[in-house]
């Protein structure tokens, strides 16, 4: 288990964080070895922190016997089978003592044409006692929830490296610590990863923009549907320009585009919980009040971006709006991430999208969640809190995850 010292590196090489920034998303991967404290106070205490992963040390030459401390698990834990395996049998203790390395790729396979790819079973798992008890349930509504909730941005993070791979997540409550009343324990799965020491309302992925002067409510230009929003507001305004006092009118062309805003909303990507969000007229959350002489500010603004749901996104205090340098990728999926380049010519992203994948939350408080799926070989995230609304405590819990 490791969380990647984004921050700490950044840092000596002379850069920092901005306040609205602050050290905040902290992946904890779970597929790797060792230890993590992290989060923002109150929420940091990793209390327990326990992972192992088979075959990610082999340096013998092909063909060689693998060490036998890479053919059993080192923890000795039931949750994976002993040994290697591949396609041509299950795993056992004695399966594969030989492997034969292909030096084109790294990988091991069971025999020296390199047709039977040879894997190992990894298991990991993390306890937190600031499991939030609304810390989910939150991000299933409209307004979306606050990431702080997520025992203040903690997120687990593995990786799979076959092309398919059979991943069983469980997270359960723990009456150990915080245990006065059980967790109702929820957790959303998506492809990819934040950036570290991302954050919730950050410039380049706002939460609710403004305007300066008049407050009127802007596009954030990173979370609206890809170039299909048309970027018109409802209303218009003016301002004094002795007074500086505002005036807001009904936008004409309104009438015509309020149609197209409906449609966006009515395909999904501005519905409630949608993958996008409407800063400009907040068709997710119900539009604009639109009282005079106040700003056009929202009904139900956003809470925070994250979406229990659905697709969401989170940028760090170094992803740039206005840095021309700035390389916008697509993941095969559709979801992009900003790429930054930095004074040393370093790079690194500092925005990106999650592909949501699944949700569980089907039993009742105290009750352990478990989801079983194939997943491709890539890189995953796990959003794991309470399903309580109104619980506003805080809980142990904890969460592992076996990749086979």
């Amino acid at each position: 288990m490791k969380h990647s010292p984004f921050s700490f590196a950044l840092a000596t090489a002379g850069l920092a964080l901005s306040h609205s920034a602050s050290a905040h998303v902290c992946n904890v991967d779970l597929s790797a070895p060792g230890y993590a404290i992290c989060g923002d106070a109150p929420y940091y205490n990793v209390y327990q922190s326990t992972a192992t992963a088979s075959g990610t040390t082999i340096t013998a030459v092909a063909p060689a016997s693998l060490p036998a401390a890479l053919r059993t698990k080192g923890s000795g834990s039931a949750d994976c089978p002993v040994g290697y395996y591949s396609d041509l049998a299950v795993p056992t203790a004695t399966t594969y003592p030989t492997a034969y390395r292909n030096p084109a790729d790294g990988q091991y396979y069971a025999d020296p044409g390199f047709t039977h790819a040879v894997y190992a079973c990894t298991y990991g798992s993390a306890g937190l006692n600031s499991f939030s008890g609304n810390g989910w349930i939150s991000g299933t509504t409209k307004q979306l929830g606050d990431s702080h909730n997520l025992h203040g941005g903690v997120f687990f993070t593995f990786s799979t490296t076959k092309p398919s791979s059979t991943v069983t997540i469980t997270f359960k409550n723990n009456t150990g610590v915080n245990g006065a009343t059980p967790l109702d324990p929820a957790f959303s799965l998506y492809a990819h990863t934040l950036p570290d020491d991302g954050h919730d309302d950050n410039p380049y992925d706002p939460l609710n923009p403004n305007g300066n002067n008049c407050g009127q409510t802007l596009v954030n230009a990173a979370d609206e549907v890809p170039g299909m929003d048309p970027g018109v507001p409802k209303y218009l305004f003016t301002q004094d320009p002795v007074t500086f006092a505002c005036t807001f009118t009904l936008n004409p062309a309104w009438a015509t585009w309020k149609y197209y805003y409906d449609s966006l909303k009515a395909l999904g990507f501005y519905a409630g919980n949608g993958p996008y969000r409407d800063t400009l007229n907040f068709t997710n959350t119900g539009g604009l009040t639109g009282i005079q002489p106040t700003p056009d500010v929202a009904k139900n603004p956003f809470l925070g971006q994250f979406n229990a749901i659905n697709n969401w996104s989170m940028a760090n205090g170094f992803a740039n709006p206005a840095d021309p340098k700035n390389f916008v990728g697509w993941n095969s999926d559709g979801t992009r991430y900003l790429l930054s380049t930095f004074p040393d010519l370093s790079t690194a992203v500092t925005w990106s999208e999650l592909a949501f994948i699944a949700a569980r939350n089907v039993n009742g408080a105290g009750v352990t969640e478990t989801l079983t799926l194939l997943l491709p070989q890539g890189i995953y995230t796990i959003a794991a809190a309470g399903a309580k609304s109104g619980d506003t405590a805080l809980h142990g819990g904890d969460i592992s995850v076996k990749i086979q």
